[in-house]
């Protein structure tokens, strides 16, 4: 299954940031053209320019501006359909985006994710276990964030695998130990979480990048989940309960197209947990329709 390109969030979402640092827009976008200019077919190879700016520049804000409603219009479903609003539209111009009135505060919340897209560690590590949190928060079970490096500084990757064996159950382990530890490392794995842990239920296998989604970069650590979960639990718990892979990355996606990256992935499939979720999961009561549990006998 084709997935669009989808490289235009990230750089909407810059605009985000610059409505909360500035008020308004200064990007290349306060530059452009009315709509009139766009009234008439413009070829790249003409070298005429319009309204004082190169053809090709004008072509290329042309494009970001139909990114800017596309991504307006992606950010209001995929805010929605998590039970929340999304906190900016579009200004006057049609050329930037304005916190929407009364939401000043969640916009901020918002833009604090945008601005640390593709950030290294410390942040990139920050972004994995708040992350993580949220996604224990949003489906329950019982976790462990063990990536690194880790909030228990010194620990290495044999300290923090004991640490966590002690913390399972007999029959969750086994005797297996690797066959090397690297000073801080953690095996490949950033979190697991066992969800129904009284009656054997599946495991979320988790892994984070602070990036936007791109389709042709998939995590390796997927492709060796059983050596890793080894690792971890001492025996091969995936031939006896089901692992479910879970990336959280900082992006923005409708859970339509969540969906469609899942299928298009086919037996490498992953689900993804993004930046709404992660709001979501921080700002909902648990009481909210989209949020609260229920078992309906019918």
């Amino acid at each position: 299954m084709a997935l669009q390109d989808l490289s235009f969030i990230d750089e909407m979402r810059a605009l985000e940031v610059q409505a909360i640092d500035l008020g308004r827009s200064t990007s290349e976008f306060t530059l452009a053209p009315g709509p009139a200019s766009f009234e008439v077919e413009v070829g790249e190879g003409e070298e005429e320019a319009l309204h004082g700016l190169p053809v090709d520049d004008v072509i290329e804000i042309g494009e970001r501006l139909r990114d800017l409603r596309r991504y307006v219009d992606l950010a209001r479903v995929a805010f929605h359909q998590r039970g929340l609003n999304y906190p900016f539209e579009i200004d006057t111009s049609g050329q930037s985006v304005t916190i929407a009135s009364g939401k000043q505060q969640f916009a901020s919340d918002v833009a604090q994710l945008s601005r640390i897209i593709r950030q290294g560690t410390p942040v990139a590590s920050r972004f994995e276990k708040r992350a993580f949190r949220a996604l224990q928060k949003l489906v329950g079970g019982w976790g462990v964030c063990v990536g690194s490096p880790r909030e228990a500084a010194g620990w290495g990757a044999e300290r923090t695998i004991r640490h966590y064996r002690s913390l399972l159950f007999d029959h969750e382990q086994a005797g297996q130990w690797p066959g090397d530890f690297s000073p801080n490392g953690d095996k490949g794995a950033d979190g697991f979480l066992i969800l129904g842990r009284s009656w054997g239920g599946p495991i979320a296998f988790y892994q984070s990048k602070n990036t936007g989604f791109e389709l042709e970069s998939h995590p390796e650590e997927f492709s060796r989940i059983p050596s890793i979960a080894e690792d971890w639990f001492g025996k091969k718990i995936n031939t006896g309960r089901r692992i479910i892979p879970v990336l959280a990355l900082n992006t923005v996606l409708t859970v339509d197209l969540k969906e469609k990256i899942y299928a298009a992935r086919g037996e490498q499939g992953v689900h993804i947990l993004d930046a709404v979720d992660i709001l979501a999961a921080e700002h909902l009561q648990d009481e909210h329709e989209t949020r609260k549990c229920g078992c309906l006998v019918l």
